[in-house]
């Protein structure tokens, strides 16, 4: 089973499937911070990023951006500054375990 498909309006969009997003570091106008990818486009992310970040788990306002994949790392949820109560927690867990990379930005 795959965890992204095509979106049927929009040729070329790829996106993930619900509560699956992956998270990603990314580094962008001289920011550096944790966000979920939902989605990609030739050549480039769509995440979204908590605003106003309240705790490492946080469900509250998100702000949606698109930046160049070059600009993302894949990240493991476990080692992200926040994560949400909705995710598909098993899912992580099982996709974390192929991720070696340490982040830069640390979680407290």
């Amino acid at each position: 089973m795959m965890d992204y498909y095509e979106d049927p309006y929009s040729p070329g969009l790829y996106q993930y499937e619900t509560n699956r997003y992956p998270y990603v570091e990314v580094e962008h106008d001289g920011e550096l911070f944790h966000a979920q990818a939902h989605g990609w486009k030739a050549g480039m992310f769509m995440i979204t990023r908590i605003k106003n970040q309240l705790g490492r788990v946080d469900n509250g306002a998100k702000e949606a951006l698109w930046v160049p994949a070059t600009a993302c790392t894949r990240i493991r949820s476990e080692d992200s500054t926040w994560v949400t109560t909705e995710d598909d927690h098993h899912w992580h867990i099982n996709r974390d375990q192929m991720i070696d990379y340490q982040p830069r930005l640390k979680r407290d």
